[in-house]
């Protein structure tokens, strides 16, 4: 592994430390944003640099999504901060710790994506896990005893994860110590098979923790009700794709070592189950943040469903981690901004956000159709990728059960989402006489997120295209 291509954490580390010296809630909250535009600037930079080889192009593709999706992360946890420290919800010293805990998970997660070992894409798994579980427990009370689930199911996923790692490597002959991804190691048979094939299950259990996936996901609901909302967004948008990312990393390998019709089967039955529970519970939801999460897991089970089937889906399964990221990262920034306008996310308390937050309603409106697939948007070209590939690797009957699932999820968040939006708000929740409704600080990311869904939805960038391609050939597709 090059020293050189972990360079881009330079970025966190420094904002982490410019943060400790500072004691300002406003001049800390300007780090972060600082902090994003350095990162928007480091993904043009890392997307135009290609030929210096610091990445393959695998790992590209998701620390180009790190590093976009983190920088709006970034830019509304300062305006959500801010806004929650005038409110009295949040003391200076608990927004300090805030941003220094979110730097922390921004530094994570960039491990994962320029590292090229795997034990240092675990550590960084582990290190978006620790942050993110000490961020959901911010607010107090409920918050902690979710924050407590998570540790537990996500801790012992991550041991998990390890034990596995090293079981596949040592079973495909590999040395612990490799430098760089083996992505074609000799086939095994025997005893060392076997070792790998343990080893996959394992990691897929550990990684499938981090991820969501079924039966490993029941903390995911209750931490992303329970977090402030640019950290739920994180968690959605990025952290459960970095699970998917370092469990890719290990199929690749098993795939070579072992053949790939075991870890796939393995793959489609995980992905299978976690889409039919996220769609049989979506319509039981009164939270708009527990919506959202099942509706993570739903999408999550259709990405890892997508690299079982492999092929094209694996190429609609990649483009299907960003598309969700830039969709669900919007949706959680839009229910942050109904959480401080009417104190809640759940009904009944919240009804007619249209009528008083007409901006946050609309991108809450348009974000739920990107989110369940309709065109023009990002989502419905991945998704209809995804299922593509599946009738043309032969898989057309769990093709037709995923479709059927899709239809389900789609018809649970057509139920409740209009209870939330319609209707008369609560007078406490209208803006005073000639009072701005919304400010532009809390609706203009929503609506460059909502831009690059429908971009990517029409034609994706050509330098972007060239990356997926190269990516998904990796990958096996």
């Amino acid at each position: 592994m090059s020293a050189a291509s972990l360079w881009p954490l330079a970025v966190p580390a420094l904002a982490l430390l410019v943060t400790v010296a500072q004691r300002d809630v406003h001049r800390i909250a300007t780090v972060a944003r600082a902090t994003a535009l350095v990162l928007w600037a480091l993904a043009i930079w890392a997307l135009l640099s290609r030929p210096l080889g610091l990445w393959d192009p695998l790992a590209l593709w998701f620390l180009l999504m790190v590093l976009v999706l983190t920088g709006f992360c970034l830019m509304v946890s300062a305006q959500y901060v801010e806004a929650e420290v005038a409110q009295g919800e949040l003391t200076a010293a608990q927004a300090r710790r805030y941003f220094l805990l979110f730097q922390g998970c921004v530094l994570s997660l960039l491990t994962i994506g320029a590292a090229s070992n795997y034990f240092v894409v675990w550590a960084g798994v582990e290190g978006t896990t620790l942050t993110t579980i000490l961020l959901v427990a911010m607010p107090g009370g409920r918050a902690v005893e979710a924050a407590w689930k998570y540790i537990v199911i996500t801790g012992i996923g991550g041991l998990l994860a390890l034990l596995g790692t090293v079981f596949a490597l040592h079973g495909a002959q590999i040395p612990l110590n490799v430098t760089g991804f083996a992505l074609a190691p000799a086939p095994v048979a025997g005893p060392a098979a076997l070792a790998v094939q343990i080893g996959f299950w394992l990691a897929l259990v550990g990684y499938g923790s981090k991820a969501g996936l079924v039966p490993f996901h029941t903390w995911l609901p209750d931490a992303h009700s329970e977090a402030p909302a640019p950290v739920s967004a994180v968690l959605s948008g990025v952290k459960l794709a970095g699970g998917v990312y370092a469990l890719l990393r290990l199929l690749a390998l098993t795939d070579s070592a072992v053949g790939p019709l075991w870890p796939h089967r393995m793959l489609i039955i995980i992905g299978l189950l976690t889409l039919a529970l996220a769609a049989g519970a979506l319509a039981g939801q009164r939270d708009l943040k527990r919506l959202l999460a099942y509706s993570s897991i739903e999408h999550m089970g259709l990405i890892v469903l997508g690299a079982g089937f492999g092929g094209l889906a694996l190429a609609g399964a990649l483009l299907h981690m960003w598309t969700h990221g830039l969709g669900k990262t919007g949706l959680f920034f839009s229910a942050g901004n109904v959480r401080l306008r009417f104190h809640s996310t759940s009904a009944p308390s919240v009804r007619g956000v249209l009528r008083a937050m007409p901006l946050t309603g609309a991108a809450l409106a348009l974000g739920a159709s990107a989110i369940v697939g309709l065109p023009p948007f990002g989502l419905f070209w991945s998704e209809w990728l995804l299922l593509l590939g599946g009738v043309r690797a032969g898989y057309a009957v769990w093709v037709a059960v995923a479709v059927a699932l899709l239809l389900a999820a789609f018809l649970g968040i057509g139920l409740r989402l209009p209870a939330l939006l319609l209707g008369a708000p609560p007078k406490e929740a209208l803006p005073a006489e000639g009072a701005v409704r919304e400010g532009a600080g809390s609706t203009w990311v929503l609506g460059l997120e909502l831009a690059a869904l429908t971009v990517v939805g029409l034609a994706l960038p050509a330098a972007l295209h060239s990356v997926w391609l190269s990516a998904v050939r990796l990958g096996g597709g």
